[in-house]
């Protein structure tokens, strides 16, 4: 079957979007699949040159094809590329969407739109109608979607209860491991270039309200002023409006100088602090699925997550500690017990490990192939 797949407008600025598909754009290229796929993408510049390149050999050597097709742009743009290739399904790897007259099927992140629409960045956006153009959004095309792709079973209960889209039609998919971390090169030298201390807690988040920075300026100040533990703070991640709030709580807080704010960073230098950090925690309120905390395990960095809905699905019980995201006191408490216990630090880097190897961007796309094999019965019905 012809597979045309989309891989969306998201640059390396907007983090784990931007990483999600160029994981699922790299396993692609790098291995043979039953089916031909037509990869279809918004702006050349959002992918790195060197996969930016692959895709141009790759076009040449195997069932793949590249166009350039900027859906906020060229309206309509992509309905001619697909049938002039004779594309049987699109594949809508982020929840960008045109209207295509084959069938499709599209990856749905979240509905937080619905569950926290107190949010800005849920409610107002830049205009006041981020609300309304989410909802109606989601309203027009899973309805028509052939499948929908979420990664934990409270994904799949969501779109159930919000949509009333048939479970038959939903398949569950946990984001896959983002290749490049999985990748051993190390780099010691990035301590030196940022002046880190020994002790930090990291996380990588782009600074919007959900983020949840705060909980952790509150954390930092009970482990400095209540157990008496040398930590710092790193953050990286580009402002999305919400990076001066964060440091002025920082300085009313009196901790600035324990907290870095590092702004966008390469993925080398990710890479490399989460090598470094004492552990990544990740205290974020969207969910039910996220990357970074596979790509700390993926870095030997043992993880402290936010207990929201679907993190136990997608981590599991015993590879990183669960904490609720809003107390402070409890984030504090279980850095603590991780610093005086090597033992548990050492058995969730070793859980870890396991883990993110034993579900990759590969094994993704296996079962992406599986989901086409069932359609391609149905699809030899027409022209």
């Amino acid at each position: 079957m012809k597979v045309g797949v989309y891989l969306g407008n998201n640059s390396s600025y907007d983090g784990g979007g931007f990483t999600f598909q160029e994981t699922i754009a790299d396993a692609l290229l790098q291995s043979k699949f039953p089916h031909e796929f037509h990869i279809f993408h918004s702006n050349k510049k959002s992918l790195v040159k060197t996969a930016y390149h692959q895709l141009i050999t790759a076009s040449q050597k195997i069932f793949f094809s590249f166009f350039n097709v900027n859906l906020n742009i060229y309206k309509g743009e992509l309905e001619k590329k697909i049938h002039k290739e004779k594309v049987d399904l699109v594949w809508f790897v982020t929840p960008e969407f045109d209207n295509v007259t084959v069938p499709f099927m599209i990856t749905v992140w979240d509905l937080q739109h619905r569950f926290q629409p107190f949010f800005p960045e849920v409610s107002i956006g830049f205009d006041g109608k981020e609300w309304e153009r989410r909802e109606n959004y989601y309203r027009s095309i899973l309805p028509r979607a052939t499948y929908i792709l979420t990664g934990t079973e409270i994904g799949k209960k969501e779109l159930i209860k919000f949509y009333g889209i048939p479970e038959e039609r939903i398949k569950i998919l946990p984001f896959p491991t983002p290749t490049f971390f999985l990748k051993k090169n190390v780099n010691k030298k990035i301590k030196l270039k940022y002046n880190l201390p020994k002790n930090y807690l990291f996380y990588p988040a782009n600074f919007w309200p959900h983020k949840n920075h705060i909980s952790l300026l509150l954390a930092l100040k009970i482990l400095i002023e209540t157990y008496k533990l040398d930590f710092s703070l790193v953050f990286t991640g580009s402002d999305k409006g919400n990076l001066e709030f964060i440091m002025n709580e920082a300085r009313k807080l009196g901790i600035v100088e324990k907290v870095y704010f590092l702004g966008f960073v390469s993925k080398e230098e990710l890479k490399e602090l989460y090598k470094n950090a004492f552990a990544l925690v990740f205290p974020s309120l969207f969910g039910p699925d996220n990357l970074p905390p596979l790509e700390a395990m993926a870095c030997g960095c043992p993880v402290i997550a936010g207990e929201i809905p679907g993190a136990k699905e997608q981590f599991g019980n015993d590879t990183v500690l669960l904490v609720n995201p809003i107390n402070e006191e409890e984030i504090a408490k279980m850095v603590k017990v991780l610093f005086r216990d090597k033992n548990l630090r050492n058995k969730l880097i070793e859980k870890g490990y396991t883990k993110v190897n034993r579900w990759t961007a590969e094994s993704y796309i296996k079962e992406i192939c599986k989901i086409l094999d069932e359609f391609e019965f149905y699809r030899r019905c027409w022209r």
